[in-house]
């Protein structure tokens, strides 16, 4: 009887295909997993600038909203509620509401108190405003009066990649309990007749995620325009009134 032998193996020819096929499948799997991970982190990013934005807007509509407030109505009128400033730099205005408070700038009680024991209501007065390395920054002085105001915080940092910080007032400026027109901080007839502000703010995503460049961006009143970083912007608006003064 005669034996033959079985060669095993593959052939060279089967061998180049085998590895084509190999390459191929490793290059999807990789392109998938890069695909998969640039999609998650464009999705933090947005998440990001989504959270970054409520939270600096709900930060200063508080402020808004008890713009003026004084615990004492028979008053004829309170110190002026908003003394804002019209383009402190070409990206940013500045937001400064006053209020009479009995919590000082870190929200605890006044520990100075009344006759009943009651902590006392002093003055707290905050500002808002977008610096030069990109934070939105807030300050607040809190005092017995305008003249005694102490600095509690300084310039905190509030948001991180904020761009812009734009504002606009809505006057009733024929005092019939309507507002008729918007006009740009500090050009109002009559700041007492202030009901509502307008805000707009604009932010970019911590990371680049190899966003195509844009164009300018509108910020209300203001033209921005951004670095081509391959971050993403987005401009945030909403109006807020201010309680006292709307009907």
């Amino acid at each position: 009887m005669k034996w033959t032998r079985t060669q095993l193996g593959f052939t060279l020819i089967e061998l180049v295909i085998g590895l084509g096929i190999a390459s191929f499948l490793i290059t999807a799997i990789v392109q998938l997993v890069i695909a998969a991970g640039a999609s998650y982190q464009l999705q933090q990013n947005l998440g990001a600038l989504q959270e970054n934005a409520r939270f600096a807007l709900s930060t200063i509509q508080r402020e808004i909203e008890a713009a003026g407030f004084q615990q004492q109505p028979w008053k004829t009128r309170a110190d002026w509620a908003i003394d804002s400033t019209e383009g402190v730099s070409t990206v940013s205005d500045k937001l400064r509401f006053r209020r009479w408070s009995d919590r000082n700038c870190y929200d605890n009680l006044n520990m100075a108190l009344d006759e009943k024991g009651n902590s006392k209501f002093f003055l707290r007065e905050t500002s808002f405003v977008v610096t030069s390395s990109d934070n939105l920054a807030q300050t607040c002085r809190y005092g017995p009066d305008s003249g005694q105001l102490t600095t509690q915080i300084n310039s905190l940092g509030l948001v991180q990649n904020a761009e812009a910080l734009q504002a606009l007032y809505a006057e009733d400026s024929d005092s019939d309990g309507n507002a008729d027109r918007w006009v740009a901080a500090g050009q109002w007839l009559d700041e007492a007749n202030i009901l509502a502000v307008r805000l707009a703010v604009l932010l970019a995503s911590p990371d680049p995620v190899s966003h195509p460049p844009g164009g300018s961006i509108k910020v209300l009143d203001t033209i921005i325009k951004p670095s081509n970083d391959s971050r993403i912007r987005r401009g945030f608006e909403s109006t807020f009134t201010i309680r006292g003064r709307s009907n």
